[in-house]
């Protein structure tokens, strides 16, 4: 365990910062610090950024996946509707696994429309995920008093 003595920390008051890194701790058996104080541990210049683009890259990630499968369902949707106008004993193929399976129009529908479901559930997950993520980017952002520079 690391004796606090030897972490430097600020202690965040509103807009001031008290250095607390010369105190001696160590007479102390129990610290209690108010719950209005903001404790932190001073991260470096090289730290802060490689969390920034840690932050950066989990949420391109995250919409990258998000537009996948909006594009999935998109698809599904164009088949769905295709599908609905044909009649349900008519003959169709569908890819399961990377294997052609003939089926009927009435036996494919209720299986895409329950996978169109299962996409949309997790289309909403994924932008749940993203938006809780981009707001804690943003909150780390102002905490560490760092902008991005956009790229023009």
């Amino acid at each position: 365990m690391q004796n606090i003595t030897e972490v430097q920390c600020n202690i965040r008051l509103g807009n001031h910062n008290l250095d607390i890194s010369d105190i001696d701790f160590s007479n102390f058996t129990h610290l209690k610090l108010d719950a209005a104080i903001d404790l932190e541990i001073n991260m470096s210049e090289q730290e802060l950024r490689l969390r920034a683009n840690q932050y950066s890259n989990e949420l391109k990630q995250l919409g990258a996946k998000i537009g996948e499968l909006e594009s999935e369902l998109n698809e599904h949707h164009l088949v769905i509707e295709t599908v609905s106008k044909v009649p349900g004993d008519r003959k169709c193929f569908r890819l399961v696994n990377g294997v052609l399976v003939e089926r009927t129009a009435g036996e494919v529908l209720p299986a895409l429309r329950t996978n169109e479901e299962g996409i949309k559930s997790t289309i909403k997950q994924l932008t749940d995920q993203y938006k809780a993520k981009d707001k804690e980017f943003i909150d780390f952002q102002q905490k560490n008093h760092i902008r991005i520079a956009s790229a023009q």
